[in-house]
């Protein structure tokens, strides 16, 4: 198959979710997918997992995307486990295209679910240190951090808390950006607000989305209201008529006792 759609997509909001399990974070990508497409999960042909952290801070090694999946409806397809650092998920999404290319399925779902907000913050970060080569730990920070110079970071820029030296890599390589392509703060500043007031916006888009959600179930309970005021009322209509016919029937009787005696 050469023709190959992006059908549907969804996503939650971004942020810190302690009450939320990662399946419910996940069933909610999912129904959200689902209806943006109009497609069911009876559709749905071969699924990919995405996620590097389910084993190290929940626990759940060897077959997290079926567990998640089977908590969320997907079952008794074909599931596949992708893990691949921070291109987790968008190898996931080249897979399930390459599944749907190849004539396996005609419906694919790519879906990534993580939840790293855990009170052990130090043991969260560590799992940073896993995503490039452990026997050369020391030489890669030296490398890496390497980039940066030239560009003095603000005082009072770096953290006090624990945090992963991917962060600090990280602020490395847009130094490096910086002193390479003239990029500024303001700049750098822009991208963060844009994308804080987009995270804004699809919050409030779910939460109309989840009003209207229940004004529908309560329209819907209304309409059950309604129908069963309807239902009693009809019930005492019978029950009148009957009156009513019981009565004529009483009023016949009478009528013909009077005749026979006349």
């Amino acid at each position: 198959m050469s023709n190959i759609y992006v059908a549907g997509v969804a996503m939650t909001v971004f942020g810190r979710h302690p009450e939320r399990s990662l399946e419910d974070l996940a069933r909610e990508a999912l129904q959200w997918a689902l209806k943006d497409v109009g497609c069911a999960v009876s559709d749905l042909g071969t699924a990919f997992y995405s996620g590097m952290t389910n084993g190290m801070l929940q626990g759940q090694f060897a077959i997290p995307g079926q567990v998640v999946f089977s908590k969320i409806g997907i079952e008794g397809i074909p599931v596949f486990n992708v893990e691949n650092a921070c291109a987790s998920g968008s190898s996931a999404f080249h897979l399930a295209c390459q599944s749907v290319r190849a004539g396996s399925c005609d419906v694919a779902l790519a879906l990534g679910a993580e939840k790293m907000n855990i009170p052990d913050k130090a043991r969260a970060m560590a799992i940073f240190e896993a995503g490039w080569d452990v026997s050369r730990v020391e030489e890669n920070f030296r490398i890496l951090s390497r980039l940066g110079e030239g560009v003095e970071p603000p005082p009072g820029s770096e953290s006090d808390r624990p945090y992963s030296r991917f962060m600090a890599i990280y602020a490395a390589l847009c130094r490096y950006h910086m002193k390479t392509w003239g990029t500024t703060q303001r700049q750098i500043a822009a991208v963060s607000a844009e994308i804080s007031a987009s995270a804004i916006k699809m919050q409030e888009h779910i939460g109309e989305a989840a009003a209207v959600a229940e004004q529908s179930s309560a329209s819907t309970e209304e309409v059950s209201a309604s129908t069963r005021e309807t239902s009693a009322s009809t019930e005492q209509i019978a029950a009148s008529a009957q009156t009513l016919s019981s009565n004529a029937e009483t009023l016949n009787a009478l009528v013909a006792s009077f005749t026979l005696k006349s």
